[in-house]
């Protein structure tokens, strides 16, 4: 899902009520290198609150543009949320052609839950459009600010309001970005704006167990290890475990009060 501005629209007894509106800041979010869920919902998932949403994301937006200076002016007014040497932000249909080469190679792919079926910039640019218009979802493009290039996405699923979680997803498509520790800052910037943007109590993840740089990753930032999903994914004409990671709101401000103090 793009994080857009929303207000109450005249066609309130046609549908959501809601209308959409272009702010002069920018919207959206993209998936990270776990399991990508592309999209769905979880079912008796209550609706979201759009008014809750706008209320927050009005606040995100304009608190990041003005505090944060960026190295590359377009990345910046367009930020989500930015980092020491990535930004977090909106993807368009402009960037389905990027995401092609990534999601049918075998080496990226091989750590995500998006099937194996080949992917045209069609199909890319629906998938994004469709997160975009979603309200259980946030999609973000992971851009290095340096270069102001696109090197993945990542953000949030099935988002859930009511009970204030949400799961994770992180895809570096770009293999030369591999290693150098973008992926890190991707997963902290998306906890964070879970927790103090969204105010949700728990962000949770599923992680393959052959993932072992995931894992590394997602504990380095503080997920913690609930359980395993015994052989519940093949890959390479075996089965593997998925590991099941969450990380609570107040382990994530504990972490925080620990670094910055």
């Amino acid at each position: 899902m793009e994080p857009g501005l929303y207000k109450k629209g005249r066609n309130l007894e046609r549908g959501s009520g809601l209308k959409k509106i272009e702010p002069p800041l920018s919207e959206k979010a993209a998936p990270i290198s776990v399991v990508i869920l592309r999209p769905g919902h979880l079912l008796g998932q209550p609706p979201p609150i759009p008014v809750m949403l706008e209320r927050i994301v009005v606040r995100t937006t304009r608190h990041r543009q003005a505090i944060i200076p960026g190295k590359n002016k377009k990345t910046m007014q367009n930020a989500i949320a930015v980092g020491s040497r990535i930004a977090l932000r909106p993807l368009t249909r402009a960037d389905a052609a990027a995401f092609v080469p990534w999601v049918n190679d075998p080496e990226v792919t091989r750590t995500l839950a998006i099937g194996a079926r080949a992917m045209d910039v069609r199909a890319e640019e629906v998938f994004i459009e469709k997160m975009n218009a979603s309200t259980y979802d946030v999609l973000f493009g992971i851009v290095v600010r340096e270069t102001d290039r696109l090197i993945g996405s990542t953000g949030l699923s099935q988002i859930d309001l009511r009970n204030q979680n949400a799961s994770f997803g992180m895809m570096i498509g770009e293999k030369s970005a591999w290693g150098k520790g973008y992926g890190t800052e991707a997963t902290r910037l998306v906890v964070r704006y879970a927790f103090e943007e969204l105010h949700l109590n728990r962000v949770q993840l599923h992680v393959y167990a052959y993932n072992l740089r995931g894992i590394r990753v997602y504990e380095k930032v503080g997920f913690r290890r609930e359980g395993v999903l015994r052989q519940a994914h093949v890959y390479d004409n075996r089965f593997w475990d998925t590991v099941v990671m969450a990380m609570l709101r107040e382990e994530w401000e504990n972490r925080w009060s620990m670094v910055s103090g």
